[in-house]
């Protein structure tokens, strides 16, 4: 049951990181990007898509090493630093972008991810 909220909770991060990217194209659809000059202009869009690709990666990653960890302990590894680091990104979202209610939720479903995955750790010993 703990793997199966594990990889739902995985998926959704997945899910934000899909919205993450859609969120950086959308002002630059709408001509709001428009007042930066050419290079700070690629820089946010390469900096916005990448952490989006990357909160996307790190959540496929951690919806399929669920059923990999009980067994292997270089996958539990793995798992560890792919939570952690999505930990990490959840905390700082919140950070830098304090009154953006995506930033909120990214935090609550990493923080749940990780206290799920601590939990049935814990629960396997």
């Amino acid at each position: 049951m703990k793997t199966r909220i594990a990889q739902i909770l995985s998926a959704a991060i997945a899910l934000m990181g899909v919205v993450h990217i859609v969120a950086t194209f959308t002002p630059l659809i709408d001509g709001k990007l428009k007042p930066l000059d050419h290079q700070p202009h690629m820089s946010f869009l390469y900096m916005s898509v990448m952490c989006g690709m990357l909160i996307v990666l790190c959540g496929v990653l951690a919806f399929f090493l669920q059923t990999k960890i009980k067994d292997d302990v270089c996958m539990m590894r793995i798992y560890v630093i792919i939570v952690s680091a999505l930990s990490v990104a959840g905390i700082l979202a919140v950070c830098f972008m304090p009154a953006n209610p995506f930033a909120i939720v990214l935090l609550c479903l990493t923080l749940s991810l990780a206290i799920a995955s601590f939990v049935a750790k814990r629960e396997a010993k």
